[in-house]
């Protein structure tokens, strides 16, 4: 697969910044729910993917077809909702020609991987696969009045919960699971509904026609500990083809509130990924007859996939609080010198 056209040249939408019972029944729900909530410390990630084989996967940036919107009134910033919408339950989970919900990003299925995983009831390691993060965007294809080309925008990214219905990955929610025939069990539907809550979680950074950035709180393991960060998404579409990817990558958060960007190289993700989510537990922070925190459970990694190395302008720019039209050109560009590096790696011309 080729890596699609980051481009930098369409009007921006920007937002704000800063936009239990006893152990056997309370405390397994309560353990369910935690990894559940891990499921969205990464909102994308997957197997590593097929290193391309040609140069259409850069940044795009030759003057017409990467050139800022100059008029004040196509640059303008319109309100936008602060967090991600919700796939409508019974969508099923594959690329179409529908108007809505027609591109997978995503299909992120939990597992524990390792750890002190003998804590963890043996009914609950078995639901931990049960629900699958999904993500899914709506592509949008559009004819360009000037040259009458038909051209893709990127309208949406859509977050909910999957199982797998007669072989199809399906998106429910607690309220439709029946109806939808995934006829779940007590512990799961109370699993599912308060991994609902969680949905919520992610904040929207910045949107353009092309693109979208949100954050999503995330628990590592780092340095044989837990730790929080942010992870940072960057999810585009290639303008031309209306092909997608996302870039993914760590933020931390100093003691002034302000971000700070993690030295690691960021990682390319692919449409359409399955990643197999691999959960570390820590026994030490579990206290017995005491619900475990979340915090006892943490991503093993950021997704396997290449990796883009930083360069200096990208890694300055990565760690923003929030983007106007002016700085989100600019990500989109420092981005592009990083993939260009990453292309240099790899030997292609």
């Amino acid at each position: 697969m080729a890596f699609p056209w980051l481009k930098s040249g369409f009007p921006a939408s920007t937002i704000a910044p800063h936009a239990t019972c006893c152990w056997q029944c309370r405390g397994r729900i309560s353990v369910g729910c935690s990894l559940l909530w891990l499921v969205l410390c990464l909102i994308a990630g997957g197997s590593t993917p097929a290193f391309c084989q040609n140069s259409s996967w850069m940044v795009h940036q030759d003057g017409a077809r990467a050139g800022l919107a100059s008029s004040p009134a196509s640059a303008a910033a319109s309100r936008i909702s602060s967090k991600l919408p919700l796939i409508d339950p019974g969508i099923r989970v594959q690329d179409s020609d529908a108007a809505r919900w027609n591109k997978v990003i995503l299909l992120a299925k939990p597992r524990l991987a390792s750890g002190e995983m003998e804590m963890i009831p043996n009914t609950i390691k078995d639901m931990v696969g049960t629900f699958m993060l999904t993500m899914m965007a709506t592509i949008e294809p559009y004819r360009a009045v000037a040259t009458e080309e038909v051209s893709y925008r990127l309208k949406e990214v859509g977050v909910g919960f999957s199982v797998d219905l007669n072989g199809q990955p399906t998106i429910i929610d607690s309220d439709t699971q029946k109806e939808l025939g995934a006829n779940l069990g007590f512990i799961q539907r109370r699993m599912l509904q308060s991994s609902e809550e969680q949905l919520s979680k992610p904040r929207l950074v910045a949107k353009t026609s092309t693109l979208v950035v949100f954050d999503v709180p995330a628990i590592m393991w780092q340095g044989e500990e837990h730790r929080d960060f942010l992870m940072r998404h960057f999810i585009w579409v290639d303008a031309r083809t209306g092909k997608c990817a996302t870039l993914v990558w760590l933020l931390s958060e100093a003691d002034d509130g302000s971000l700070q960007l993690v030295p690691e190289p960021m990682r390319w993700v692919p449409a359409g990924t399955r990643e197999d989510r691999k959960i570390h537990v820590d026994s030490s922070q579990f206290v017995f007859g005491v619900i475990p925190p979340e915090s006892a459970f943490a991503l093993e990694d950021l997704p396997p996939g290449p990796q883009v190395p930083w360069v200096e302008p990208a890694a300055e720019l990565a760690a923003r609080q929030s983007y106007d039209l002016d700085s989100i050109r600019e990500l989109t560009m420092a981005l592009n010198q990083s993939l260009q590096s990453l292309r240099s790696q790899s030997g292609e011309r």
